[in-house]
């Protein structure tokens, strides 16, 4: 994610927006290390119980973002939360 944060183009006066984007990837893929490496490196299907441990990412991650005033990170945070929420309410975390 950063990386893309990095490489998009972006006008002079945006710079300090992309530092920000970019600041954010970094410390929501640190959601990442909040969960074992035995489930995120599993070959194969996840158990019921590593599938439960795996849908609180969303959750982890809005949690790092946080309640920021900046309104990037408001959006970041919604993105994080409801990125796999689905329209007929079947995903997760809220559905």
């Amino acid at each position: 994610m950063s990386y893309y944060c990095r490489a998009s183009p972006r006008p002079p006066a945006a710079r300090r927006r992309r530092r920000s984007c970019s600041s954010w990837s970094r410390r929501c893929t640190t959601s990442e290390d909040r969960h074992p490496e035995s489930i995120l490196l599993k070959p194969g299907k996840l158990t019921p119980e590593e599938w439960v441990v795996m849908k609180s990412h969303p959750t982890i991650g809005a949690e790092i973002i946080g309640d920021d005033p900046n309104e990037l990170l408001r959006c970041a945070h919604d993105v994080a939360l409801y990125h796999h929420e689905r329209w007929d309410g079947a995903g997760y975390p809220k559905g």
